[in-house]
This record gives structure tokens, C-alpha cells and sequence, in this order.
């Protein structure tokens, strides 16, 4: 077996399970992220978040049972990624597989160093997390056109959709043809450091890897994955020389306003639209629900609603939230 046709085997196995678990219909309803570990649940294929040194990840076979260990000394979009390529080696039929960084690197550049079963679990971890349906699917509801896929901050933004790395990303988008190679060189040069600064806008993470979701009105009704460390910044219009306001931000402990800011905008006309900053941090789960209304006003008479679910609950450890759930 050569190279392409490991990398095809991958991405029809992947494919194929999405198929038996109807993940391809949720992701034609409006799904953003698959959820790799609630997959490997319902294919009751043992797990095990831990620490590993040296290892990403690992996948145990000894011919009767099978099982998959993902290391906890990664933020969870890499081990939601090491979760879908140790997947991969179970769908495929693999023998037993130790998967560091040095061999996922090597399969991910497709090399004749890499091994073929290697090549296939990362094509397969692609396809399961990013296929071209949810990344099109993805880039339509935000009105982000090819070129947008150039822009490290639109791909960055589009990695905390799809709860994958900003590597893992813009190789998705590669492999599909969003980008060139030109501009896949690019975004890989360019880490998301830049865009999180731009966002802040001065204010500081605690923690240098942590990330910075930036939510619009077109993330209406989604569900996110965060962690604690995050900071969320929700950016909306608001009628707010009409007396409109954005209202009913979260009122406890869980949750930590950073600051809330209206950016005024170019014109003093009456009923102008200005620009609602919201930026904040959270723990567990939190349902953001509001409504922009007059606050003297009853909630049936608000202009808009926006609404999301964020889970703050980080990497996971142990047997996976899925599975305890």
C-alpha cells in the first residue's frame, strides 16, 4: 500500500463510521464540532485520559481486547485529535500503536519514514473531526468565503468551532482545497498569538496558551468547548441611541465579567447602531441567553436574542466526561 491509498483508507473509515453513527446527518442539521469521545462511548471502545510521558496517545490491543489512552498533558483540542487518530487504528484494525509526537508529525507530512498504519489513523482523525462538509457547512453559516481561509485570525476563530488545533485546522483545509500550499505555509508561520492580541485589545490571558473565542450574531444557538483559562469576547450590534441594551449576562459565581464596553459608532445619528463588547471568562457550564430590549420595556418587545452554551470544562481526565455522563 503507498502512501495515497493509506490516506484514502483513512478518509473512507472515517467516512464510514460517521455514516453508522449519523454523524454526517447532525453535521448536515448545523453540527460545528464532532464529539470524538461521545463516539467512542457509544462504540463502547474503553478510555483512559491520563498522563503519558512521552506519548500523545496509545492504542492497546492484545488480539481479544482493545482500549485507548490520551494523555492529559495536552489542552483538549489535542486530545480530542489524539482521541480520533487512536480511533482510527481500532476502525481500521491496527495492531498495537505507542503514538508520540515525533510519529504523528511524521504521518501528518506523509513521508516514507512514516508507517502506513500511521498515515491512515491521522488521515482518519482529519476526516472524523474536520471533514469538508462540516468545514463548508461551518464557513457558510459565518459567511467566510475561500479567500477569508487565508487570514490566520478567520482560521484560528474556525479551530475553536471545530475544537481542533490551529494546526490540525489549516491542514483540514489544505487537504480539502480551501487554501494553497502558499497559504498553508503562511497560516503555519503565523501562530495564533497575533490574532489573540488583536482581539484583547490590552487585556491579558493567565495562562499563554489559553484561547480567545470571539462570538458574533452568527454563532446564534451553538455550543461551545472551552476551558476555565479562556476569555470569550461576545461582539453585537446594538440600538443602543434608541434605548435598546443588550441584557441578561449570567448573575453568578461561575461567571467573571472582564468588562463590558459599547463602542460608539462614525455617525451621531438618532437610532445609529453601536458596537456591544462583552468580554468574560466562566467556569463549568453556562447558558448565555439575552435580549437586546428597552430596559423599562417587557422581553416580548426585544429586537433580537442570542443565545449560546459554553462548556468550561477543559481537557479531560480520567474516564471522559462522555462516559461518566
Amino acid at each position: 500500500m503507498n502512501i495515497r491509498e493509506a490516506k484514502l483508507n483513512g478518509i473512507r473509515a472515517a467516512s464510514e463510521i460517521h455514516h453508522n453513527l449519523k454523524i454526517d446527518t447532525h453535521i448536515k442539521e448545523g453540527l460545528e464540532s464532532v464529539d470524538v469521545f461521545e463516539a467512542l462511548h457509544r462504540l463502547n471502545i474503553p478510555t483512559i485520559c491520563r498522563p503519558l510521558e512521552g506519548l500523545l496517545g496509545a492504542f492497546l490491543n492484545n488480539g481479544e481486547q482493545q482500549g485507548i489512552l490520551v494523555t492529559t498533558n495536552r489542552r483538549l483540542p489535542i486530545q480530542r485529535f489524539t482521541a480520533a487518530h487512536e480511533l482510527g487504528h481500532y476502525w481500521l484494525g491496527h495492531e498495537q500503536s505507542l503514538d508520540t509526537e515525533e510519529t504523528v508529525q511524521l504521518a501528518r507530512s506523509a513521508k516514507n519514514l512514516a508507517e502506513i498504519q500511521e498515515i491512515e489513523a491521522e488521515a482518519f482523525a482529519s476526516e472524523f473531526l474536520l471533514p469538508k462538509s462540516l468545514l463548508t457547512k461551518t464557513a457558510i453559516r459565518h459567511n467566510w468565503k475561500k479567500a477569508d481561509f487565508k487570514k490566520p485570525d478567520i482560521v484560528y476563530q474556525l479551530a475553536l468551532r471545530t475544537g481542533t488545533s490551529y494546526e490540525a485546522t489549516w491542514r483540514a483545509l489544505l487537504e480539502n482545497n480551501f487554501i494553497d500550499n502558499q497559504s498553508a505555509e503562511h497560516l503555519s508561520l503565523t501562530p495564533p498569538k497575533s490574532s489573540k492580541k488583536v482581539i484583547l485589545q490590552g487585556k491579558t490571558l493567565t495562562d499563554s496558551w489559553a484561547d480567545v473565542l470571539h462570538l458574533r450574531d452568527k454563532d446564534n444557538g451553538a455550543h461551545f468547548m472551552a476551558s476555565p483559562d479562556d476569555i470569550v469576547l461576545v461582539e453585537l450590534e446594538e440600538h443602543s441611541s434608541s434605548g435598546y441594551r443588550w441584557m441578561g449576562l449570567p448573575d453568578n459565581q461561575q461567571f467573571k465579567l472582564i468588562s463590558d464596553e459599547n463602542k460608539s459608532a462614525l455617525t451621531d445619528v438618532i437610532g445609529s447602531i453601536t458596537s456591544r463588547n462583552i468580554y468574560f471568562q466562566a467556569k463549568g457550564s453556562i447558558n448565555l441567553s439575552m435580549r437586546e430590549q428597552r430596559p423599562w420595556q417587557p422581553p416580548n418587545t426585544a429586537l433580537k436574542s442570542f443565545e449560546v452554551k459554553i462548556d468550561f470544562f477543559g481537557k479531560e481526565h480520567g474516564l471522559p466526561r462522555a462516559a461518566r455522563n
